[in-house]
């Protein structure tokens, strides 16, 4: 009798592990929040009037998630909010000293990576130094790693 209910624990141990087995781990991640930004700063004073900076905002990805919004700043009091943006995304701005200059995003990723960016460039045409810029960076990322096994 003792093997017949110890043989009913194995089985109802084995059972009980078997049902706790969904489905994989990477599906089961859950999607990490992006909302982020790069913080807002000024462009310099410390150039030559009528100076201005040719500024690119670019937000790319890969894997999956979603991007629902991206907003930047153009020069203008209110930031730009550009809704289900396609990646990769791109808008090339004139910004001047004293201006708010920096991008953010809402969205989330499961496993994939977003990085939103600008760089900036004084114009040549302005009599500038070449050296002169303004850049910041932010990125999003989770990744997972499906094992597998080699018999």
């Amino acid at each position: 009798m003792h093997s017949r209910s110890f043989a009913r624990t194995v089985f109802a141990v084995a059972g009980v592990a078997l049902a706790s087995c969904g489905e994989p781990a990477s599906e089961q991640v859950s999607p990490l929040d992006c909302t982020t930004d790069t913080g807002i700063s000024q462009i310099p004073t410390l150039v030559p009037a009528p100076a201005g900076y040719s500024v690119k905002y670019e937000v790319i990805g890969s894997g999956a998630g979603t991007i629902t919004k991206i907003i930047y700043r153009d020069g203008t009091t209110t930031p730009v909010v550009v809704e289900n943006p396609v990646l990769p995304w791109t808008e090339t701005v004139i910004l001047y000293p004293d201006m708010d200059v920096g991008i953010g995003m809402e969205g989330s990723v499961s496993n994939g990576r977003f990085e939103l960016k600008y760089n900036g460039t004084l114009n040549a045409a302005s009599g500038g130094s070449s050296g002169a810029q303004v850049s910041g960076s932010k990125v999003c990322e989770q990744q997972f790693r499906s094992s597998t096994s080699v018999n």
